[in-house]
């Protein structure tokens, strides 16, 4: 009896640990049938790389799917510089399909737009004392204010 009772044990201490801790890892949006809408917070496209080291806002950062189109707005703070943040961008949104279509770089901050077929990616990078502010969305190129019309139609 104590052996079972200890296996059991041991099986469910096993499964609750291999749910916590361990690094975040970036999962992609599960498939979805037509007309079919995923609302899901904090899940971060596979083809928009973050420079090592950023960490994810969680309270301020979200993402949405539908069988038509993607929108997220992700916001980030790390130890990069400003000045390595664009060139990360610059290389690495070319590898993943994106084109850059313009940049605006002055004192300490960045704007860099990016297309991808029917998307928009725009990237904002912000010096602050000892870390840099990053916020990337991304939606629909023709969507006019995506970001403030969807959590309204969410919630319908």
């Amino acid at each position: 009896m104590k052996r079972i009772l200890a296996a059991a044990m041991t099986v469910a201490a096993t499964g609750f640990l291999a749910g916590c801790g361990g690094p975040e890892t970036t999962q992609p949006f599960p498939r979805v049938a037509q007309g079919e809408v995923v609302l899901r917070q904090n899940v971060q496209f596979e083809d928009v790389p973050v420079p090592r080291n950023f960490r994810l806002d969680r309270t301020r950062s979200h993402s949405f799917e539908s069988s038509r189109f993607r929108e997220g707005e992700f916001r980030y703070e790390g130890p990069e510089s400003v000045v390595n943040a664009v060139a990360f961008y610059r290389g690495e949104m070319e590898l993943d399909g994106w084109r850059l279509v313009d940049e605006t770089i002055r004192s300490g901050r960045a704007t860099l737009v990016f297309a991808k077929g029917a998307e928009r990616a725009e990237v904002f990078l912000e010096e602050k004392p000892y870390l840099t502010q990053l916020e990337i969305r991304v939606g629909p190129v023709n969507a006019g204010p995506v970001l403030e019309t969807l959590p309204a139609a969410a919630a319908m």
